[in-house]
């Protein structure tokens, strides 16, 4: 065996099995997107809502409110831990809501006047 092909073969090795790493895509979200028009704000605003059938019978649950959910990597990460705990009985199943932010952040998380 030539010295070149020695020298080769880890590196067609190393792409072969990089190809395969990148053909698997991003795994699905575990969350619906959902719509809600505002009054308030007076545009309608995109929330994530976590676990996808929450509303198919009559339990209720109690509700996480996440804030900055654009930052999809910290959003990820809560519903995570959410459900990692749920799974292993610490802490009672619950929806998480998502609420990404807007144009405006100031704008958003300021007080109305009354």
């Amino acid at each position: 065996m030539s010295a070149t092909i020695r020298v080769l073969r880890p590196f067609a090795l190393l792409l072969l099995l990089a190809s395969s790493a990148l053909a698997q895509g991003t795994p699905p979200v575990p969350w619906t997107q959902e719509m809600l028009s505002t009054t308030q704000l007076g545009t309608p605003r995109t929330v994530y809502v976590t676990p996808d059938g929450y509303d198919a019978g009559p339990q209720r649950y109690p509700v996480i409110v996440i804030l900055d959910a654009n930052d999809r990597a910290q959003f990820r990460l809560a519903v995570a831990n959410v459900a990692f705990l749920a799974d292993r009985g610490s802490i009672p199943t619950m929806i998480i809501v998502g609420v990404p932010n807007g144009g405006d952040r100031t704008h958003d998380l300021t007080p109305m006047p009354t």
